[in-house]
């Protein structure tokens, strides 16, 4: 990698406000302009994003926007309408809104007085998607798009659904994570001391989960075809640049945008994960990818003959084979061009899956086939793509070719023809192509969702009639892959995939033809490449780094861990998204992120599935902690979510409980028919009201708590539970799988709300040292003791049930960081000494523990004094010594 320190035009960085035409918001821009640009105006290029620019995308927006600048355009930076340093609320993605704020700026963009009238726009991911989307409505100032990794299809080439099926991985990974950027408060130094608490306070008083509104809309309707520019492609008029990676879920838009478009459109197909192609992350290679779009900008925003328009339509790179591995530095293979697509250099090559048309295979796969798929969105880390495939096709039905005798090279979308049957009305196909080495070890090429009910069209369910054959044929993902010589061609079929795929909440199997059926392959012309001069990028370039710290883990734990409880046959994946973790920015901001996902599901059980996710992120800048922490669960019929956001201001919780489609249609967490409660014990008329599911839940849940500070968790029952509610024990039962879930929400309950307590007392000190002390005085009192009794037996409880170990694990994590943002803010303010605030944390409340413990049992005696001054005088010697 280069890195350019100097420019041939200086370079002036500079914030502003940009209104909206409601005269009521404003968007916060950072814009990065030559310094001459008032006498020399330039075209603007815009990234317009909802990732935060003053924290979480800093580093890599101080990558290419001074480069671009240092070039000649002023490179713009927006916070979409309630994210980041913008004013207002965000309420989903691709709003109405958002796109016509962003039509908002392109215009005042083009108005300024250093801007050509001429603009652009770029981004990856959501800013890729914008950009289409924007541009499908034609600003008049918006002339090129430089689009990577984006979809042109919200619904079936998004984190939502696939082949018409629910993402299990990343429907409710997404939610939680857009949850947590959402909550996040504005930078006081961007908005205003005066400013940022009411802005705040305003994003937290809208805040709502996206994944209710995602899992409302099951099929293909309005909601998702606003933003689909697949709807109407002829609506784009900008020139169009479209990148995507083979590791990408988004690719296969580039080829579509390719064969769709009318305006001029280049497409760009490189190894890479969902990364810019010149950040140099796994796999590579990484490419000059700065220097190739500024051809692009200077040719439609500067009129200058770049040569851009003369390279192939398609550029893509071709992988060679690899031994399978989940992470790869660089991608053996080489670039080839085509000068159209579909390219005439393709052919179709149909392999049929092999036997005679009346054998049938049975496919009733164990429902964790899937677990070795790796990342949905491979984000360049160790573990993203997937393993050896092996322990996947064992679970799968395999139809293998012979050993191939010459190379084959594929290039484009292979499709699969499967005449099959189904035991159920509802259920999925999944099939996957790899490439199988002699010595056994497979390789994922490629693989492709359907969800029967969608095999009409994605706008509409339609169940299978069980005993009546059917040919089905879906599209694969797009890829460019070349089997070796004396490899084989392998196409594993099965009817589960978790955590990709949310199973039917019925257990079912196929039966498939394969005499009847095939794999077709895109094949390419050995050929085509003859003649043609090579494909070459220049090497990576980039703006000076932004000089951020990152601090490594404190408890280093690896990104994806897959464990086996042999006796019950539940399968749990524990994953590290690790989108960057903890870091210290240049002007003393500190910004901590931890998130972790969990997908749960036994082998024999659809009903069994479990997905959560939780984000704990923490602000700080001198003196006090903002901090946002909201963990997602989703499992067979609810989805429910709570979320903590804390500063020295105050304290605010949210907490939501959302049961979803009580008719069953596409295998999700709500698709299970909801049992009908016995009836329940007469009461009077006037008291007799039907309850939210939500308040319902509440109630029995509060009611719970009181019995477990008498009783412990051992002592109650459902019984004894439905009794306190005061409602039927059926009741209990509908709305909790087991008494466990209760007991362990009530425990929940009762802990986050003593905690909240003394995080409140503690965020109102006018000091760190005050907060601390306040502390210690509230951590032992005569009414304390319950709440003790009750921690002990929660912590007794995780030795028996994981659910209790790892809500208390997440409380740990929660106290431990609250006593450190004290100790770290007395620090700030001179009272205390401490090189290492997060180990304090941990010996102090180890310390607390023990102390409690020996009051609960008084052997020997312990006064509520007597700790209090065990506690201070360790915070003397540890601190102010």
């Amino acid at each position: 990698m280069k890195y350019r320190e100097t420019f041939d035009r200086k370079v002036q960085v500079e914030d502003v406000w940009i209104p909206t035409r409601d005269g009521k918001t404003r968007l916060h821009a950072r814009i990065w302009r030559p310094t001459d640009a008032e006498t020399a105006p330039v075209p603007a290029l815009l990234e317009y994003l909802p990732y935060r620019k003053s924290d979480w995308t800093a580093p890599r927006d101080a990558q290419r926007h001074p480069w671009y600048a240092g070039h000649g355009y002023a490179s713009v930076r927006v916070d979409l309408r309630g994210s980041g340093d913008s004013e207002g609320v965000m309420l989903d993605e691709y709003t109405a809104t958002e796109l016509a704020d962003g039509v908002d700026v392109v215009n005042w963009l083009a108005r300024q007085p250093w801007c050509t009238g001429k603009v652009g726009m770029f981004g990856i991911s959501w800013g890729g998607f914008n950009s289409l989307q924007i541009a499908a409505l034609r600003p008049e100032p918006l002339k090129a798009i430089v689009t990577v990794c984006s979809t042109d299809d919200r619904y079936d080439n998004d984190v939502h659904y696939t082949g018409g099926a629910v993402l299990g991985i990343d429907m409710l990974a997404w939610a939680g994570t857009m949850l947590a950027f959402t909550a996040r408060p504005p930078h006081p130094t961007s908005v205003g001391e005066d400013r940022w608490l009411p802005m705040w306070r305003e994003r937290l008083d809208a805040l709502e989960p996206y994944l209710h509104t995602w899992l409302a809309h099951q099929e293909r309707d309005d909601y998702w075809r606003h933003g689909s520019v697949c709807e109407d492609y002829g609506a784009i008029e900008a020139a169009v640049l479209a990148v995507g990676g083979w590791a990408d879920p988004y690719r296969d838009t580039v080829l579509r945008l390719l064969e769709h478009l009318d305006a001029p459109v280049r497409g760009l197909i490189g190894p890479w994960s969902h990364q810019y192609p010149d950040r140099g992350l796994p796999p590579g290679p990484a490419i000059g990818f700065l220097q190739e779009t500024l051809r692009w900008w200077d040719h439609w925003l500067k009129d200058e003959l770049t040569g851009v328009l003369d390279e192939p339509p398609l550029r893509a790179w071709i992988n060679d084979p690899v031994p399978p591995a989940t992470s790869y530095a660089t991608m053996p293979g080489r670039w080839v061009g085509e000068d159209a697509w579909p390219s005439p250099s393709i052919t179709w090559d149909e392999r049929s899956l092999g036997g005679p048309a009346d054998q049938p295979v049975i496919v009733r796969s164990p429902l964790h086939t899937g677990l070795d798929a790796g990342r949905f969105f491979p984000f360049g880390n160790a573990t993203d793509l997937p393993p050896d495939q092996r322990e996947e096709d064992g679970r799968s039905a395999c139809f293998d070719s012979p050993p191939l005798t010459d190379r084959v090279e594929i290039l484009g979308r292979p499709r699969v023809r499967l005449r099959l049957d189904s035991a159920t009305p509802r259920a999925h196909v999944i099939a996957r192509v790899c490439d199988v080495a002699p010595d056994g070890s497979s390789t994922l090429v490629t693989r492709g969702v359907l969800n029967l009910l969608s095999r009409k069209g994605r706008d509409k369910a339609v169940e299978w009639q069980p005993g009546r054959e059917e040919d089905v044929e879906f599209e694969l993902n797009a890829t460019g892959y070349a089997f070796p010589p004396g490899h084989r061609i392998r196409v594993a079929v099965s009817d589960a995939y978790w955590p990709w795929v949310w199973p039917h909440g019925e257990r079912g199997r196929l039966t498939v033809r394969p005499g009847d059926s095939a794999l077709l392959l895109p094949v390419r012309d050995p050929g085509a490449d003859a003649g043609r001069p090579p494909i070459v990028f220049e090497e990576p370039e980039q703006a000076a780094p932004l000089a951020v710290t990152v601090d490594p883990p404190a408890e280093p734990r690896p990104e994806r861990a897959l464990t086996h409880d042999v006796a019950t046959g539940e399968w749990v994946l524990d994953v590290d998204p690790n989108y960057g973790g903890s870091r210290t920015y240049p002007d003393g901001l500190r910004y901590e992120e931890s998130a972790r996902e969990t997908y749960r599901i036994r082998s024999d059980d659809p009903l069994s599935a479990v997905a959560s996710s939780r984000w704990t992120i923490r602000l700080r800048r001198g003196p006090g902690t903002r901090r946002s922490s909201p963990p997602w669960n989703c499992g067979p019929r609810r989805g429910n979510s709570s979320w903590t956001a804390a500063s020295r201001h105050g304290r605010t919780e949210r907490q939501w409980s959302r049961a979803h489609g009580t008719t069953p249609r596409r295998g999700h967490p709500g698709d299970v028919p909801r049992r009908t409660p016995p009836p329940r014990r007469a009461v009077d008329a006037s008291r007799r009201t039907r309850q939210p599911t939500e308040v319902r839940r509440r109630l029995i849940v509060e009611a719970a708590v009181p019995l477990i500070a008498e009783r412990g968790t051992k002592g109650v029952g459902v019984r004894e539970v439905a009794a306190a509610a005061e409602v039927s024990v059926g009741t209990v039962t509908y709305h909790f799988e087991s008494v466990q879930e209760v007991l362990s929400e009530a425990m929940v309950l009762h802990i986050e709300r003593y905690y909240a307590a003394l995080s409140e007392a503690a965020a109102k000190a006018t000091s760190g040292a005050e907060g601390l002390r306040l502390l210690i005085d509230a951590l032992f009192t005569d009414d304390t003791d319950q709440h003790w009794r009750m921690w002990f037996d929660y912590w007794n409880a995780g030795e028996r049930d994981e659910s209790f170990a790892r809500g208390q694990a997440d409380r740990y994590e929660a106290w431990h960081g609250e006593i450190q943002s004290l100790v770290e803010r007395g620090r700030d303010e001179g009272d205390f000494v401490c090189d290492d605030p997060a180990d304090f944390a941990l010996r102090f409340s180890a310390l607390a523990d023990g102390l409690a413990l020996r009051r609960l049992r008084q052997a020997p005696a312990l006064t509520v004094a007597d700790a209090r001054r065990h506690l201070r005088r360790f915070v003397a010697a540890e601190l102010e010594g």
